[in-house]
């Protein structure tokens, strides 16, 4: 799935069951709308993980009872697993269509959802953050660097220097990143501001939940 976009779909009735999403390749338009998002918005991280994991954040699933409903053992079990715990294998492609497919039916107002997800496969991520500092290169003394970090030469070219490095280091193991996008309705009538990041934030958790379903898989939800 490297170099591809999942494309978009608004949920159909609750009557029909949900249509395969389609898989488009990415431009470099898609790539722009990915550092876009990243720079603004966020980035879910996808990978394998270790299967002995010592830290709290990712301590082994709570296991549900007889008593217990699915659902709430899949909200107990919603881990954010960091990129230290992390193995170098790769997440199968039907593993991200579903996560995606279960961001598809979370709430929002109005007629069209007004999330949107970038999936970077491993070739596009090392696209996106090279197209990052190229942007960090040309700009940083004007807008600066990171989370808007400013200094001198030396210290832009020391945070440039480690972020270079974790390109194949820190985020080598992740198979996908996923930029998430909240598009705003337009016109007049269009929801307010908050309803829609909200209801980008549950698509967002229903991805978490789902990948709760599949042992030894990790994510977490990073700003960028």
């Amino acid at each position: 799935m490297t170099k591809r976009l999942l494309s978009l779909f608004s949920p159909p009735p609750p009557s029909l069951p949900p249509p395969p999403p389609t898989l488009l390749g990415m431009q470099q338009s898609n790539l722009q709308l990915a550092l876009a998002a990243a720079l603004l918005g966020g980035l879910l991280l996808l990978a394998l993980r270790h299967g002995m994991i010592t830290r709290a954040s990712a301590v082994p699933a709570p296991q549900a009872s007889h008593e217990e409903p699915p659902l709430l053992h899949c909200i107990r079990a919603r881990r954010s697993v960091f990129p230290r715990s992390y193995v170098p294998r790769s997440v199968p492609p039907s593993t991200m269509e579903r996560m995606l497919e279960a961001a598809m039916w979370a709430p929002y107002h109005g007629s069209v959802p007004p999330w949107r997800f970038v999936v970077l496969g491993r070739n596009a991520m090392v696209k996106m953050q090279r197209m990052t500092l190229a942007f960090y290169d040309a700009h940083w003394q004007a807008v600066g660097w990171a989370n808007g970090k400013r200094g001198t030469a030396a210290d832009y070219l020391k945070w440039r220097k480690m972020t270079e490095e974790e390109i194949e280091g820190r985020w080598g193991p992740v198979s996908y990143m996923v930029a998430i996008v909240m598009r705003r309705q337009a016109g007049s009538k269009r929801m307010p501001e908050w309803e829609e990041a909200a209801a980008t934030a549950c698509a967002m958790q229903n991805m978490h939940l789902q990948a709760s379903a599949h042992a030894g898989l990790a994510c977490y939800w990073s700003s960028w």
